[in-house]
């Protein structure tokens, strides 16, 4: 297993790096600075870079088009222009707002650009014409960031009004506003697989927003970073996102388990932007200290470590994920009594080594300047989280089951008495789940309610039995409030 490192540095710029983007074919990376300056990086060390200067002021935004022959730079100059990515350098102008545009991007198709603008508007442009098409208003302030969803057929946009707004671009009308937020909104994004049903945003609150753009509701909040965060982009397989903020980190997140993976050190001051390329093996970002770093980020490769997948059903849960815990399960009175506990890790020492076989390993330590800083595996309760939260679904019952990967359906050697010989330490670990869990539960319930959730003791229960070589565990739960017992949960494990 190998952890990201930094592959390239590019330097070039006078002033802070505002944007990124990498051409499709991964052969080039773009950046744009609020030196006035765009610039196209080649790989090929024999090839130098492209310099194009036409904007009159600062440019805040670069994005290259869906096959590459095309490249967007937005201005403080209130113009966006498209370039010609060649030593030429040719470039046409679209009058786009009137104020600065902070924002381009084209729609999955290259056949509409959408602009964002501290005119409080956003606009879509047809291409090739460049014939304007529409104008969405309803943002009561500058509009940073904005993005088609993959389908185009919504929109999304984060504004200094400190909402993220939800656009459908066919009645061109706003279909719903986030206002969790507290702070400005720098960047929107949306998951590039699910029809534009997930989106990420983030803050200066220094958060990282996860929504449910169907329900129109806030999945998960994520208090991600110790300064300012300034940019959100998915990976393309949709399972990773990365932050960046003014803290001068990047960090990697693993969406599926709500944890980060990595955070990346680097760059000598605040970081404004970063980008996954379409091959998914590198990352560029950009900061304040005027350079574009390019990171090797692939991180499938980096992560080949086998899960553990249990299989849980339940007739009432909360729909989080969690990690592994450092305690080993005991019994189930002792696994009662610590749901009252937050579950957590220490944190990894550059001398740490590979935990006991309930833990994933911890990512060592980067061996130079560039630090790459592995996270401690815990996932706290929606009450005492200071990293991420998790809203709980609606009331209603739901089973949770944890995918099984495919391949693996191997038996294990069992015993005289019918069980498996890792028995213990696949029970341990699905006791472990259950308990974090159940600890979701009431934490979750003390928050919604404001009182002192408990569990019940004395009804609390597990039940063993081997049949025909499989261990079936049943975990009977009670929960009792001010006295009176109010809801039963029972876990089967087979």
């Amino acid at each position: 297993m190998t952890n990201p490192s930094l592959e390239r540095t590019f330097r070039g710029h006078k002033s802070a790096v505002t944007g990124v983007s990498f051409h499709p074919s991964v052969q080039q990376v773009a950046s744009c600075s609020l030196d006035g300056l765009v610039m196209v990086w080649n790989f090929k060390p024999q090839l130098r870079a492209f310099r194009f200067k036409g904007h009159g002021g600062p440019v805040h935004a670069v994005t290259f088009s869906p096959t590459g022959d095309v490249l967007a730079s937005a201005s403080q100059d209130r113009t966006v222009r498209l370039w010609t990515p060649t030593v030429r350098g040719d470039s046409v102008t679209i009058k786009a707002h009137a104020g600065a545009v902070r924002s381009v991007n084209f729609s999955a198709s290259g056949r509409e650009l959408l602009t964002a603008s501290d005119d409080m508007s956003l606009k879509v442009w047809a291409l090739p014409t460049r014939r304007f098409r529409c104008s969405l208003t309803g943002h009561s302030n500058w509009v940073r960031s904005a993005q088609f969803s993959p389908d185009a057929r919504r929109i999304a946009s984060g504004s200094d009004d400190k909402t993220v707004k939800l656009w459908d671009t066919e009645t061109k009308r706003c279909t719903h506003t986030f206002f969790e937020h507290s702070g400005i909104v720098n960047s929107v994004a949306f998951h590039p697989s699910d029809n534009g049903n997930t989106l990420a945003s983030c803050s200066y609150d220094k958060s990282v927003n996860l929504w449910d753009t169907r329900a129109g509701r806030l999945m998960h909040h994520y208090k991600a970073h110790e300064a300012s965060a300034t940019c959100v982009a998915f990976h393309p397989t949709g399972n990773y996102l990365l932050s960046t903020s003014h803290d001068n980190s990047i960090k990697l997140w693993d969406v599926r388990e709500g944890q980060v993976l990595y955070t990346l050190q680097g760059h000598d001051g605040a970081v404004n932007c970063a980008e996954f390329s379409q091959d998914c093996k590198l990352l560029a970002s950009g900061a304040v200290d005027s350079c574009v770093l390019v990171w090797e980020a692939d991180l499938d490769k980096c992560l080949q470590i086998e899960r553990p997948n249990p299989k849980v059903e339940a007739t009432t849960v909360v729909e989080e994920r969690r990690k592994s815990a450092s305690k080993k399960a005991g019994n189930c009175d002792d696994e009662a009594r610590a749901a009252n506990m937050p579950m957590s890790s220490p944190p990894p020492t550059p001398t740490s080594t590979v935990p006991t076989p309930q833990q994933k390993p911890q990512h060592p330590y980067a061996a130079s300047k560039y630090e790459v800083r592995p996270m401690s595996s815990t996932i706290r309760s929606p009450v005492s989280s200071d990293t991420a939260t998790s809203v709980p679904p609606p009331p209603p019952a739901m089973s949770l089951e944890t995918p099984k990967s495919p391949g693996r359906e191997t038996r294990s050697p069992t015993s005289q008495n019918g069980t498996t010989m890792n028995g213990r330490y696949s029970m341990d670990n699905t006791l472990q789940h259950i308990v974090g869990q159940l600890e979701i539960i009431t934490r979750t319930l003390e928050s919604l309610t404001n009182a002192d959730w408990r569990p019940f003791q004395k009804s609390n229960r597990l039940d063993i039995a081997a049949v025909n070589g499989h261990l079936d565990v049943c975990i009977y739960w009670r929960m009792q409030f001010q006295g009176n017992t109010q809801m039963w949960w029972s876990f089967y494990l087979d």
